[in-house]
């Protein structure tokens, strides 16, 4: 029974060749004058080459010009200006974002005619540093020193 056979036929468990055991990825990031660049891989996963789209000949662009606008006027994302979103620290986004519960909890009572007493609390959940406070408000008159 050979190798191939002993895989199930699962997703992700097909191959396109079961032979291949050469899987490494090629190195596209270089720097130069202290600046990362991005080079275009030649080669895909396991040193196989890739086919590259070549850009159409002029001569076809000067016959698609007056039938296809793109090429005459350029594309929409031309025309504006690019708008890249603003990163925002956490500490700024979740400035003063406070989650709020209502919680209770028994307490057992030795030496008393109760059993439990129920404590009522609230739980502040601080979204900004992930911060909790656990905070019991006060009860008049409850016998508990607070």
């Amino acid at each position: 029974m050979s190798t191939h056979e002993a895989i199930p036929f699962l997703p992700g468990n097909t191959f396109t060749d079961v032979k291949k055991t050469d899987f490494r990825k090629v190195h596209t990031l270089d720097y130069c004058n202290g600046y990362s660049v991005q080079s275009v891989p030649r080669l895909g996963i396991g040193l196989t080459t890739i086919e590259h789209t070549k850009p159409p000949p002029p001569t076809k662009l000067l016959k698609l010009m007056g039938q296809d606008p793109k090429i005459t006027y350029g594309s929409k994302q031309y025309h504006f200006a690019p708008t890249k979103p603003r990163f925002i620290p956490a500490h700024v986004a979740f400035d003063k974002v406070v989650l709020r519960f209502d919680a209770f909890f028994k307490q057992t009572v030795h030496e008393s005619g109760e059993q439990y007493h129920l404590r009522k609390v609230r739980i502040y959940y601080y979204v900004e540093d992930d911060s909790i406070a656990v905070v019991e408000p006060p009860v008049e008159n409850s016998g508990i020193p607070q």
